[in-house]
């Protein structure tokens, strides 16, 4: 994980706004970030065949937050998106007798959810790719070697797997990388996740999961901290305070 300074001047893989039509996988308590692999076991028929669609046409899904609501005149529980989410590229690797199938979703792109395009069988929508936003602000370099040696510390204690996580390091090649995977694996609190997912700042991030994780080997953030974090950020959206 050396090295990741550099990559922050460099392209991160899509500069400039871009908007595309995907379906959309609902999924409650999952934030799904860019720069990340994750498994998903789908046993939803609508959901499989969405799936088999996308890759049959090389396209894109997009997984958002799910808040499970229950309509006062209805007995089924139905699930409201959040308006951001991540992109990512399907892969079934295993498919079981039962019909439902295990796949992996590369991260690809932050996007917000525009115009809904398709309400049944699944969710599309028209969204919108969100890159980070330019600033002349450059991180800390200590942080940014801290938070690498923290990713490493988790990967070593976490991955048991010797040859899953020599393939596991392989991914890591940016601060984005880093990031992205303390965001998903390390936070554990969906509200603080989410935030960071939808913070376009790549110096804001940084500075939060330095505040958030004040050991070197943490397994999870500091809870008050992260309460702390999620107060100032309610005030900051309510009186738009500038950062």
């Amino acid at each position: 994980m050396n090295n990741l300074l550099p990559e922050i001047r460099g392209p991160q893989g899509y500069n400039k706004f871009m908007n595309f039509t995907t379906p959309i996988l609902p999924i409650p308590n999952l934030v799904f970030f860019p720069n990340t692999i994750i498994p998903l076991y789908i046993v939803e028929k609508s959901y499989i065949n969405m799936i088999r669609q996308s890759i049959a046409n090389q396209g894109p899904i997009t997984l958002v937050q799910a808040t499970p609501t229950r309509g006062s005149f209805s007995q089924h529980v139905q699930y409201i998106p959040k308006m951001i989410g991540t992109s990512g590229i399907p892969e079934i690797i295993d498919e079981y007798p039962d019909g439902s199938i295990k796949i992996l979703i590369r991260g690809t792109k932050r996007v917000l959810l525009k115009n809904v395009i398709q309400n049944i069988p699944h969710l599309v929508y028209e969204v919108e790719a969100l890159p980070d936003l330019h600033s002349e602000d450059f991180p800390c370099e200590n942080k940014i070697e801290r938070l690498g040696e923290i990713l490493n510390w988790w990967m070593n204690h976490s991955v048991k797997d010797s040859r899953e996580r020599e393939a596991l390091m392989r991914e890591i090649k940016s601060i984005h990388h880093v990031l992205d995977y303390i965001s998903a694996f390390i936070i554990q609190d969906q509200e603080m996740k989410q935030m960071i997912l939808e913070n376009r700042s790549l110096a804001d991030r940084i500075q939060i999961l330095h505040t958030l994780l004040p050991s070197d080997e943490p397994t999870t953030e500091d809870f008050y901290t992260a309460n702390a974090i999620k107060v100032f950020e309610t005030i900051e959206k309510t009186y738009k305070l500038p950062h």
